[in-house]
């Protein structure tokens, strides 16, 4: 065991000199900031005891376990793995640590497993790299295979993992029942021939106070994978933030950030969700339970080969958007309406669900801007321009039948939309109730500016249309 000082130069420290430097900015944005978002759109934020502080602590411990020290080559070529298995097994039979890749290239021919308190890997950049050489399963693994038995304060930092396979199934890195773990400055990229190797980035398959920033996820299939279970005891609290960014080169099939159910107190902010099939999709497919709340605050969804954001039936019951581009959805995929909008929503339940939309640009859709069927909306402040630019048009926002429980949309500007067959700013259909739309600029749209076909109860008024 190698049991030292960190006495390295800051330049050699894995993330040490880096986690001081980053602790202050990084933890005032998410109890400050963060927690006013998330109480204007109705999510929980997290106590100050909460916040997945792992690296912080466990960076400053007295020992670390470099892998060179257990037999690690770096070479790209020898397999690595067994060395570097050596080095997580000896911090986590000394109750935690870090193990340290120095500068190298280190293959790894099966799967590495944490599955102890306090341990984590930490490297000096894009130079330590971790390449995977098996085509099915994930590179790297952390948790545990039963609730409240899994790991507590596991954490990754500036390192890449890499394939070079073209991988079938797997993460980049999968973690099970974790709790309070953080993934800071982590890139999983390698482009193949034929597209990006890796399979999935990140995956979260039950998880508790986690924290994700500053990472770079290029993967075939799926960006962010997060679930929580049936019973929704497991999901809770997520962060997905600081100039992260995703994507997937337009695979077929492939997801930007895929919520899969059971996940409650979901912000994903500061990001960039680009070049996927579908760029957010949010559904019950992997717990079968409803998600609970979602924020998207400050992001930039753009340019998916079909929908930008997919809300599939009874998926959510509260989702925000605020402050966030969503545009040029449809390019790949979609000649335009109905597919290919901008966010997407298709709800056939009986369940309520609210969706928020505030200060956000949503443009350039193949489809419409938003195409709603379901849920109870509150559209604000927001832009709405040169969507259904595809073949069979679109909408600047389209409420479509009995199933919407109601909507608030006011202040908002919606111009331009429609590609001169089919394209109307505000479109309602009938079966549609219980809304108000006043007070906004509805100018310039392809066939008609307010298509109002729904029922009695509503407010149409004080809208600006010539």
């Amino acid at each position: 065991m190698s049991d030292k000082e960190f006495n390295l130069d800051e330049s050699e420290q894995p993330g040490a000199a880096k986690a001081s430097r980053n602790a202050v900015s990084r933890r005032a944005l998410l109890k400050t900031a963060g927690a006013t978002i998330l109480a204007s759109a109705g999510l929980m934020a997290l106590k100050s005891s909460q916040w997945p502080d792992s690296v912080e602590a466990a960076t400053s411990v007295n020992s670390y376990y470099d892998v060179i020290d257990y037999g690690a080559v770096g070479d790209g070529t020898t397999d690595d793995r067994a060395a570097i298995q050596a080095a997580i097994n000896a911090a986590q039979g000394d109750g935690g640590g870090v193990v340290f890749l120095p500068k190298g290239n280190y293959a790894v021919s099966s799967t590495l497993n944490i599955t102890g308190h306090n341990v984590g890997i930490c490297g000096v950049g894009g130079a330590s790299v971790i390449k995977g050489t098996f085509a099915a399963g994930n590179i790297i693994y952390f948790g545990g295979t039963t609730p409240g038995a899994g790991t507590i304060n596991n954490f990754f930092r500036d390192f890449t993992i890499t394939s070079g396979v073209v991988k079938t199934s797997g993460a980049a890195l999968y973690g099970q029942h974790a709790q309070r773990s953080c993934i800071e400055g982590l890139k999983a990229d390698d482009p193949g021939a034929s597209g990006y190797n890796l399979y999935d980035g990140i995956v979260f398959n039950s998880f508790d106070n986690c924290l994700v920033s500053n990472v770079q996820l290029f993967c075939s299939h799926a960006g962010l994978i997060a679930y929580g279970k049936s019973d929704q005891s497991w999901g809770a609290n997520l962060w997905f933030t600081n100039g992260s960014r995703i994507h997937t080169d337009y695979r077929p099939g492939s997801i930007g950030i895929h919520l899969g159910g059971s996940c409650g107190g979901i912000a994903i902010e500061a990001s960039d969700i680009i070049g996927c099939e579908t760029n957010v999709r949010i559904n019950t497919a992997l717990s079968g339970a409803q998600n609970r709340e979602i924020l998207f605050n400050e992001c930039f969804i753009d340019s998916a080969g079909n929908h930008g954001v997919h809300i599939q039936s009874n998926g959510v019951a509260l989702l925000h958007f605020n402050n966030t581009w969503v545009a040029s959805s449809g390019s790949k995929a979609s000649g335009g309406y109905p597919n290919g909008s901008n966010i997407q929503h298709e709800n056939t339940s009986a369940g309520l669900n609210d969706i928020i939309v505030s200060g956000c640009r949503v443009f350039n859709a193949w489809g419409s801007g938003i195409y709603a069927k379901g849920g109870r909306w509150t559209i604000t402040g927001s832009s709405f321009h040169n969507n259904g630019r595809g073949t069979a048009g679109g909408h600047g926002i389209m409420l479509t039948d009995s199933t919407v429980k109601g909507a608030n949309i006011t202040g908002n500007t919606i111009c331009d939309n429609g590609n001169g067959i089919l394209g109307q700013g505000i479109r309602i259909h009938s079966g549609v109730n219980n809304y108000i739309i006043t007070s906004n600029v509805v100018r310039a749209n392809a066939t008609a500016q307010i298509s109002d076909g729904g029922s009695a109860n509503k407010v149409v008024t004080n809208n600006l249309t010539s």
